[in-house]
């Protein structure tokens, strides 16, 4: 079944999230993470003028609080669990920021000292500040990147991938003059 999103200012929209779909979980078994996407097709109905779009799986993120004295280290300590439920975990290769998108490195291992469940290890050496939040999650993927669509023209992307929604949404960048954009998935 395909779904239609219609797209009239220039903005980021996000076309396939979690909530879109029945996802697997504690109180549903039979659901899935998983979303299939066989083709992307980008409709440009503007008469006059053309628009210039991004299509990318947007990672997503879980805030985590430091737990532990000021300090530079590779080994961070949280307030909260690293696995709290399929939504909100932290996982091996999730990058590390702080508040203001600065990036700290990328998880190399989970309670690293088989001791504490809210500890990871880091890639790089940081300074930390205890009650520090940091958000961790996984990195954005462009399918298409900055591509200009002429009006009146479909843009077609028709490689099939898939997107866990646990760790990815499916999003678009439009900008341009008034963009009338129609965006199908199959």
């Amino acid at each position: 079944m395909s779904k239609y999103t219609d797209i009239i200012t220039a903005t980021t929209t996000t076309l396939v999230k979690a909530s879109d779909y029945v996802v697997s979980s504690s109180t549903n078994k039979i659901g899935s993470n998983k979303v299939n996407i066989s083709k992307v097709s980008i409709t440009n109905y503007s008469s006059t003028n053309a628009a210039t779009v991004s299509v990318f799986l947007h990672g997503l993120t879980v805030a985590r609080t430091v737990n532990q004295a000021n300090g530079t280290v590779t080994k961070i300590i949280f307030d909260q669990e690293n696995y709290i439920s399929s939504s909100n975990r932290i996982e091996v290769g999730d990058s590390v920021y702080d508040s203001d998108t600065t990036l700290h490195g990328t998880i190399s291992a989970l309670n690293p000292d088989a001791d504490n469940t809210k500890e990871i290890t880091i890639s790089a050496s940081t300074a930390i500040t205890n009650d520090e939040t940091f958000n961790i999650g996984k990195l954005d993927y462009y399918i298409a990147g900055r591509v200009n669509i002429p009006a009146g023209v479909t843009l077609v992307l028709d490689d099939p991938f898939s997107i866990n929604l646990m760790n990815h949404e499916l999003r678009i960048t439009n900008t341009g003059t008034s963009p009338k954009l129609t965006v199908r998935i199959d």
